[in-house]
């Protein structure tokens, strides 16, 4: 193990010295155990992007904590090491870490419509009585003047996946004698009711209406807090030489890849852990479940900063050592935003659909049977409708980049509908030619479709009609290595001719798409507001407890993603939202 360094702080009138949490050379950080420093323990295993989505609208729009948690601004920066991770198991579910630095919360209230702001506004008050207010206490007075830059909420593993996960809150200190003050204001002084494990006095705290919490505090380092006690007993034993998350394998370089200055908030999930709890209380299959970084990695980190157009994340997901998975590292997308239209709603992109059709169905064991997005169903579904091989007919000819686009589109009336457009570079022309000559056929042949041709700027076009006149398609080439496929009930896909303002010149699209990332495996951007309110009707999905009403404080999402190795990948996610010009106001005292 390398010496553990310290630096200076001034603490009140005293300069100390602080050590920093050492780094061994497996890459973990952090306390082996104040026991036996040297004992070797058990390593865990070591160890994509729409979870990321969810979680950066979880950290941005559901709050965490609330402006509450801090009302005077505080020197020093975040430490390296989210704040009190050596006492969170390794087994932990979820460990947020929020801060608590109160320029940063005015500035995410500054965010959104009047109507987001005071929904925002409202979930922070219902945090603050329910953690505090409920309890008796103050956030200002009995934990403002102690409490370091940031906290952090650790959901620990259920003894059941259908169970509530137990919560634990860990503070770090920053004023230890404050810190002693209030712990005896709050009642969890030398004189509360205790009892001991492991030589640490865990205390009961009073509160209103007979909840209470359990309170221990760690070497004038940390204050545990739960309403679990079995959960401090798990903290105390990690902190003392149990197994951590600082030293979970992969994770130490999760967080130096992950890295953004002046974090609001950074996450960990743990893979296994959280698709166990998902599908054990998920009364249908998940979709896309299949498709998340829940479905075969080992754990996932992201850091969320805010910026002067709304949040940006980094998000890092990896492999678990003994997976039978493995990446190939292949990033070349970026291409085709130059071919789409600048008004294309949404578009996922990916560097070779030849390389993500193999990785996925190689999955197909584990995707839930009834999953529509089974690779087995959908050979079959193909084969069964049209004839054709998915793998040998499709599959292998779109070697290159592609993408899925949703693009508006006037129909035969002139009215403006939503058209769904493939999109797929290739390095064998005639291969994609008779696979899209024989779907010509039996559009045809058997369901009886008019199927026309003709030339539209420049470029060879296929269209199928149905016999209705409900449903058209349209296939073709926009250069000599890229084909089509549009459907819709469009006349006419807005790819061609192509546009002299493409969707990589669009502000919206760059300004979502912005990503420290020197190459890319693939990306995902909505254009949110247009979608909202445009004349193109678009079917949202339900959302639970009127959450749709966030959508509305959103202008925009992007991510971009990287594969770094064969057991890692990167996220730049950016989340653009609306911001308002009237003044933030304070929230309304407990009462």
């Amino acid at each position: 193990m390398r010496a553990t360094p310290c630096y200076s702080k001034a603490i009140g009138a005293k300069a100390v010295c602080i050590a920093l949490l050492p780094r061994y050379p497996d890459g973990s950080i952090g306390m082996k155990g104040k026991k036996d420093m040297n004992q070797n323990k058990p390593k865990g295993h070591g160890a994509g992007a729409w979870l990321v989505t969810g979680a950066a609208i979880a950290l941005i729009a559901g709050g965490g904590l609330g402006y509450w948690l801090s009302r005077q601004p505080k020197p020093g920066a975040v430490s390296d090491i989210p704040a009190g991770l050596e006492a969170a198991p390794q087994d932990a579910l979820l460990a947020l870490s929020v801060s608590t630095r109160p320029a940063q919360w005015r500035q995410l209230r500054e965010f959104g419509t009047p109507q987001t702001r005071a929904r925002l506004d409202q979930a922070l008050v219902n945090w603050r009585d329910r953690l505090l207010t409920s309890k008796g206490y103050r956030y200002d007075q009995d934990i403002q003047p102690w409490v370091g830059d940031e906290v952090t909420l650790v959901l620990l593993a259920p003894a059941a996946e259908t169970e509530k996960p137990p919560a634990l809150w860990i503070l770090p200190i920053e004023d230890a004698e404050k810190a002693r003050q209030s712990l005896s204001r709050l009642g969890a002084g030398a004189s509360a009711p205790a009892r001991s494990h492991q030589g640490i006095a865990i205390r009961t705290l009073p509160g209103t209406e007979g909840q209470t919490l359990s309170a221990a505090v760690l070497d004038d380092r940390l204050v545990l807090l739960s309403d679990h006690a079995p959960a401090i007993e798990r903290a105390i034993d990690t902190y003392q030489g149990g197994e951590a998350l600082t030293q979970l394998p992969n994770y130490s370089l999760a967080l130096a890849q992950t890295a953004v200055p002046e974090p609001f908030a950074r996450l960990y999930v743990n893979g296994p852990q959280a698709k166990a709890i998902a599908a054990a209380n998920s009364i249908q299959p998940a979709p896309l479940l299949g498709l998340t970084p829940l479905q075969n990695n080992r754990g996932l980190v992201a850091s969320a900063r805010l910026t002067d157009a709304g949040a940006q994340l980094r998000g890092f997901h990896w492999l678990p050592a003994d997976s039978q998975n493995r990446y190939r590292v292949v990033n070349n997308a970026g291409d085709l935003p130059r071919l789409l239209p600048d008004d294309a709603l949404m578009v996922v992109s990916g560097s070779s659909f030849q390389q993500f059709w193999q990785g996925y169905s190689q999955q197909g064991s584990v995707v839930n049977p009834r999953n529509p997005l089974n690779p087995n169903m959908l050979r079959e579904g193909l084969l069964s409708t049209t004839g054709l091989n998915l793998e040998t007919d499709l599959v292998d000819w779109m070697n290159g980049e592609f993408a899925l686009a949703l693009l508006p589109q006037p129909d035969a009336t002139g009215e403006r509908r939503l058209s769904l457009a493939w999109v797929a570079e290739t390095s064998d022309r005639p291969a994609a030619e008779a696979a899209l000559a024989k779907l010509d056929e039996v559009m045809g042949s058997r369901y009886r479709f008019r199927v026309t041709r003709a030339e539209v700027g420049g470029q060879p076009v296929v269209g199928w009609a149905s016999p209705f006149g409900s449903i058209n398609a349209t296939h073709g080439w926009l250069n000599s290595n890229t084909a089509f496929l549009t459907l819709g009930t469009g006349t006419l896909p807005s790819l061609l001719p192509q546009s002299e303002t493409p969707l990589s010149t669009d502000p919206d699209f760059l300004a979502a798409t912005t990503t420290s990332l020197n190459n890319q495996n693939g990306q995902f951007f909505i254009d949110i507001e247009r979608l909202l309110t445009s004349d193109t009707p678009f079917p949202l999905p339900n959302l639970p407890n009127g959450a749709e009403i966030f959508l509305t404080g959103m202008r925009s999402l992007g991510i971009t993603t990287a594969i770094e190795g064969d057991r890692t990948t990167r996220y730049d996610l950016n989340l653009i939202l609306q911001k308002s010009t009237e003044p933030v106001v304070p929230l309304p005292p407990p009462e």
